[in-house]
């Protein structure tokens, strides 16, 4: 049997985890079990990072029972699968083990009893098993002294909250659609005064709040900018890296802000770009979003060293969201 199915999915998720002897799964996140409950014999996979954590994402008492019950529970950093194994049928698709995910999100799964594809499946959460971290009351007793974020106020029905940057790169979100990831590193030629001087020159009033920065003067540069920015006018992410011997080698931070373009002006040897700082972006940049998202971006340039001289080499580093999520391996 095999069959997809999108409207009844948690119906039929329910239904296979209560009749089922044993269950397997590997779940990025995992936070509720009223309708999928692991014990003795069961094995579940799950990404228990201090970020999930701290993001309720996973729930760190939903893992505490499960140990109770007797599951093997194992932590996998950046995990994003979505394999659930009921006995000897097979669900596989895009839902979390959540709340959200039963009742609010539009979620879709094949669901099969081929038995190759259940051998298969079972292969491979038992080697996500082999390369985590097994779950003890240690584990337990560090990740219940992570600080929780603050659940935001609900929203006609919902929690307004908004997704960290990496979880809106990886899932393709619209929200990024109007925006753009620029690197910059602080070792630029102008002064603020010499910035403000320039844009005084050219009769360039700048708002009370703005920001800028430069690149080298040349044709496709210029086109470049104008491709990226000014012809869309698109907000803009600043993320400052660092750069050594011909190559990017790490990114430090973000900026909280978001920023839109305002103007490009030409002074001898460079363009110097200025950018009106705005508000707060709908996704999350800040804290512990702020980390994972410079680790990630670290973790490509320094496992991939031609794309770090890619990078180094780019004369303006603007990345699109799609660009962005190719780079850090998320599709």
């Amino acid at each position: 049997m095999i069959k997809f199915e999108s409207n009844t999915l948690w119906n039929d998720i329910t239904r296979l985890s209560q009749r089922a002897s044993h269950r397997a799964a590997a779940v990025a996140y995992v936070s509720d079990d009223r309708d999928v409950q692991f014990g003795m014999g069961d094995v579940l996979v799950v990404d228990a990072s201090d970020a999930a954590i701290a993001g309720r994402r996973t729930d760190r008492e939903v893992l505490a029972r499960a140990l109770e019950r007797g599951a093997e529970v194992y932590h996998v950093e950046d995990l994003h699968a979505k394999a659930m194994v009921f006995d000897d049928t097979v669900v596989v698709g895009s839902s979390n083990i959540s709340r959200n995910a039963a009742e609010e999100l539009v979620e879709a799964a094949i669901i099969t009893t081929f038995p190759e594809i259940r051998e298969r499946t079972l292969g491979e959460i038992r080697a996500l098993s082999g390369i985590g971290i097994r779950l003890d009351r240690g584990f337990i007793a560090r990740i219940r002294k992570i600080r929780l974020e603050q659940v935001r106020k609900r929203v006609g029905g919902r929690t307004a909250s908004k997704p960290d940057l990496m979880d809106a790169i990886a899932e393709g979100n619209p929200l990024l659609d109007d925006y753009v990831f620029v690197l910059f590193d602080p070792s630029t030629g102008k002064s603020n005064e010499e910035a403000l001087q320039l844009a005084d020159r050219h009769e360039t009033r700048l708002p009370e709040r703005w920001e800028y920065l430069e690149w080298y003067r040349s044709r496709s540069t210029r086109q470049a900018i104008r491709s990226k920015l000014e012809t869309r006018a698109r907000k803009v992410i600043f993320f400052e890296v660092e750069s050594k011997d011909g190559r990017v080698i790490r990114a430090k931070r973000l900026l909280p802000d978001e920023h839109v373009f305002l103007e490009v002006l030409d002074d001898k040897q460079t363009y110097t770009v200025y950018f009106a700082r705005g508000g707060r972006p709908p996704f999350n940049v800040r804290g512990q979003a702020g980390g994972d998202f410079c680790s990630a971006f670290t973790n490509a340039v320094r496992t991939k060293r031609q794309l770090a001289k890619r990078l180094y080499d780019d004369p303006i580093g603007i990345l699109s969201a799609g660009r962005l999520r190719r780079l850090l391996g998320l599709g």
